[in-house]
């Protein structure tokens, strides 16, 4: 059984029915297809031949490019015509992906083609196992839940198939789509699948993680639906609970999964959660024994109060995209899973993304940040300083801002560096009389001449101001895994890569002595050892070590 885009259920625009099932066999040769070859905006129409042959809807490349085609379907709404079905034959070299226009956004659902979407698209999920020929079954409706999950309608207002992705050259006709490239499809079916009341298997951990499957054919709406564990309620709109859809030996398997580490949930050694969403009911019991998920990063809970500190393994940090897209990566990160993807959708674009809220910068004098970057980048650090547009040098070359400061061995290598900026010290510098030291907005841009080309990007992880403190050192180690912290590893000294030994040496709750330490730029380095023994890796925070 195999999967593909509902999109190719619709294209003849009749009037969809509330409950029959739409089916196309295309037998009518003389039919016109509504399939036609796409354009991008600013791009070119792609070279493709769409005709109904041998009583199917027949697709063959006449040159490299995108072998795009957007359907003309009218609007419809995946809550009620949830699942897509069609048989298919494809060359070798046929390398296509199927993308959504729902709600505004874009959703792709791997094919054949390259395993992404665009910086921006939310991938669905992938076809399994896509031979030469078969049939495919996409559940669309379920699919969309997990990243519309309260929207009270999945309005897919376009539908295109094709390939963007030009990794290894693939949009010149390198490693497949080049001409004579072909696919077709048959009996194309849109059908409806009713709702009910969910009946649930038996709940299981998985890691940190507390997963509820639903039984074979049962579904769920996620538009109201609220999941009880041990006492703490959570709807579909949390960014801990999520409705899933995998496929095992080709055949959907819906599940509730609740992030329970990020939730904070840490049920005790043998005790028994309580699970209720609607009328179902169970029980999940939790051993410690049995806990062998890996140990995520530590984070830290400063006395008093922290800036932004962001190691993106579970949001953006608290960066906003403006006419950058944002994105979380998980190929090679600084550090832990994920580093923050900043990404160019189009050339001479202010290529720019901020942090939410002010910051004092008297109580956050400096920043450390790890960045990974080549040298077609354009773009510096800039903030508003007592309403007044300020930048720090990174590596644009024609910022008109007053410059603060230039960012000391930039280095645009493809490769992951740190990177510090004494702020606190920069702005004195530039105003000796300031008293104020709030920055009000502070981001990244590309002021001046506009150099950044459409797909330029760049990688950022471990983004953190550092918190003066005096006296002692006070935080809180804090892990987002269900069997808490059972004991803290730690060294404070000027090296910011030093790694703990795995030996305990403190508690979570931390207090160090600063006494005799000289004022500057200190790391704090912590792991963690969570309440089944098991060690995380060396998170790594920098502090100000400053006078009583």
């Amino acid at each position: 059984m195999r999967f593909l885009p509902l999109f190719f259920l619709l294209f003849a625009a009749p009037v969809l029915a509330q409950s029959a099932p739409i089916i196309y066999d295309f037998n009518d040769p003389k039919a016109a297809p509504i399939a036609v070859p796409y354009a991008a905006p600013g791009g070119v129409t792609a070279k493709v031949d769409v005709e109904i042959h041998n009583g199917a809807l027949q697709l063959t490349n006449r040159a490299g490019g995108s072998f795009g085609v957007k359907w003309n379907i009218p609007p419809f709404d995946a809550e009620e015509f949830s699942v897509l079905s069609f048989d298919y034959t494809r060359s070798d070299d046929a390398k296509i992906n199927l993308f959504f226009k729902v709600n505004g956004a874009f959703y792709g659902v791997a094919f054949s083609g390259p395993p992404r979407v665009r910086p921006g698209s939310f991938l669905l999920g992938a076809v399994p196992n896509v031979g030469n020929r078969g049939r495919a079954v996409i559940p669309l409706r379920d699919w969309l839940r997990r990243f519309q999950p309260r929207a009270e309608k999945l309005q897919v207002e376009e539908i295109l198939a094709g390939n963007w992705d030009n990794e290894g050259y693939l949009l010149a006709g390198i490693g497949g789509n080049g001409p004579g490239a072909t696919w077709s499809i048959d009996n194309l079916t849109l059908a409806p699948e009713p709702q009910s009341a969910p009946r649930f298997a038996a709940p299981r951990f998985e890691g940190n993680s507390v997963v509820w499957p639903l039984e074979s054919g049962s579904t769920l709406d996620t538009r109201r639906a609220v999941l009880e564990v041990g006492g703490a309620k959570f709807d579909f709109a949390s960014p801990f609970l999520r409705f899933e859809t995998v496929f095992q030996n080709e055949t959907p398997q819906r599940r509730v999964v609740l992030e329970a580490g990020d939730a904070n949930l840490q049920p005790k050694d043998g005790q028994n959660l309580e699970l209720s969403l609607g009328a179902a009911r169970a029980t999940l019991p939790f051993q410690l024994a049995s806990h062998s998920a890996p140990v995520p990063l530590p984070r830290l809970k400063w006395e008093g109060g922290s800036a932004p500190d962001a190691d993106f393994e579970t949001d953006l940090g608290g960066w906003n995209p403006a006419s950058a897209v944002l994105t979380r990566e998980t190929q090679n990160p600084a550090s832990g899973n994920h580093s923050l993807q900043f990404h160019n959708p189009r050339t001479a674009s202010l290529f720019d993304g901020s942090l939410s809220g002010t910051i004092d910068i008297a109580k956050f004098p400096t920043l450390t940040f790890r960045y990974r970057a080549d040298d077609r980048l354009r773009a510096d650090f800039r903030l508003t300083w007592d309403k007044k547009p300020y930048s720090i040098r990174f590596f644009d070359r024609d910022n008109p801002r007053s410059r603060l400061g230039t960012i000391a061995g930039a280095n645009a290598d493809g490769k992951w560096h740190l990177a510090q900026i004494p702020l606190l010290e920069w702005m004195k510098k530039a105003r000796p009389d300031a008293t104020d030291f709030t920055v009000e907005n502070f981001g990244v841009a590309d002021d001046g001449w506009l150099g950044n080309a459409q797909g330029v990007k760049w990688h950022l992880d471990d983004f953190r101001f550092a918190p003066k403190v005096a006296g002692s050192l006070r935080a809180q180690v804090v892990l987002r895994d269900i069997s808490g912290v059972g004991a803290v590893s730690y060294a404070l000294n000027q090296n910011p890569e030093t790694v703990p030994a795995a030996t305990p040496n403190a508690t979570a709750q931390l207090e160090i002595p600063l006494e005799g330490r000289a004022a500057g730029l200190y790391w704090l380095h912590v792991r963690a050892q969570n309440g089944a023994g098991k060690w995380s890796e060396a998170a790594h925070f920098p502090v100000i070590v400053g006078e009583k």
